[in-house]
């Protein structure tokens, strides 16, 4: 046997040692993989009952709110003041104690609201939820895939849907209707990001909305609200300030604007007055291709008047 003709017996017998060795370790044999385990299936998720062409969108973290050291005390004495003239009820207690509030409006009134709470402390029931005068708001209605409804104790298209994970959704019109089909049948919508996840509070609004109806603008201005997609305002923790989001369609009208703003902070500033010195520290900035950030800090007067806000001072307004 030559040495070529050998080396090649030799490798044909440490293949055929491998695939015998692999195959009694597997089991596997020339049989079919294992079939892998079935899919979870999906839960019921705020998210799915959005559609993601909402007019205006609101998120407020009411813990993060009360532990502020700024705007906590103003956050506080706004509770006070409203229990002061209205009364404490259950319904304000549960807003106070959830750990964020999202809040969804369309445009279209025919389309309703959503509020969603999310962290909702597991003390609280929604058929305990009253106003003012102790009367209940809710009560129970059906149950689906782990999701129960409670309808209006007065009637009209109202519901509030008890989620997975402490979370509730009280939605009208046609919200309520749209999350009573997908909550039924989930969609495993992601879930969306609407800003900075420490911001204290966000507000996002639609650009359409917001221009419609108002005579076309010159100068700067036009730059500025020329192909604008939405502007996102966040309320950042303790001194940071505040954030203002300006998106556009597309990147070139964000550069246009970026130059635009410089411009009519500039002008603000120089005012005579000094009404706008405190814009002197702001910040204008790109951010991504479609982003423009303007970050405007605390004024440390503004901020101290914060930290000594009173329920008496908010009900004098």
């Amino acid at each position: 046997m030559t040495p070529l003709v050998r080396a090649r017996a030799c490798l044909a017998a440490a293949l055929l040692s491998f695939g015998l060795a692999s195959g009694a370790v597997l089991g596997a044999g020339c049989g079919p993989p294992p079939k892998p385990p079935p899919a979870e299936p999906q839960g019921a998720a705020w998210q799915d009952a959005i559609e993601g062409n909402e007019a205006l969108t609101a998120v407020v973290r009411p813990k993060a709110l009360l532990h502020d050291p700024v705007f906590g005390p103003l956050f506080r004495a706004g509770l006070a003041a409203t229990m002061a003239h209205e009364g404490s009820t259950p319904s304000l207690d549960v807003l106070a104690s959830v750990e964020e509030l999202v809040i969804v409006s369309s445009a279209d009134r025919r389309n309703g609201t959503m509020l969603v709470l999310s962290g909702v402390p597991a003390e609280k029931s929604p058929d305990r939820l009253g106003d003012d005068r102790g009367q209940s708001m809710f009560q129970k209605g059906a149950e689906a895939r782990n999701v129960s409804e409670y309808v209006s104790t007065r009637g009209g298209d109202l519901s509030l849907f008890v989620l997975p994970h402490r979370t509730w959704v009280i939605a009208s019109d046609g919200m309520q209707k749209r999350a009573r089909q997908v909550f039924a049948n989930p969609t495993g919508r992601p879930l969306p990001s609407y800003g900075d996840e420490k911001a204290l509070a966000i507000i996002r609004i639609d650009a359409t909305e917001l221009l419609k109806g108002r005579p076309r603008q010159h100068g700067a201005l036009a730059a500025v609200t020329e192909k604008l997609e939405a502007i996102i305002a966040e309320l950042l923790p303790d001194k940071k300030g505040v954030n203002v989001i300006v998106r556009y369609k597309n990147d070139d009208q964000a550069g246009f604007s970026a130059i635009a703003l410089e411009d009519i902070k500039k002008r603000l500033v120089s005012d005579p007055s000094r009404r706008f010195g405190w814009l002197g520290t702001a910040t204008i900035a790109r951010e991504g291709n479609r982003d423009v950030r303007v970050h405007v800090e605390l004024p440390p007067d503004l901020a101290e008047q914060l930290r000594r806000a009173s329920p008496q001072d908010l009900i004098n307004l």
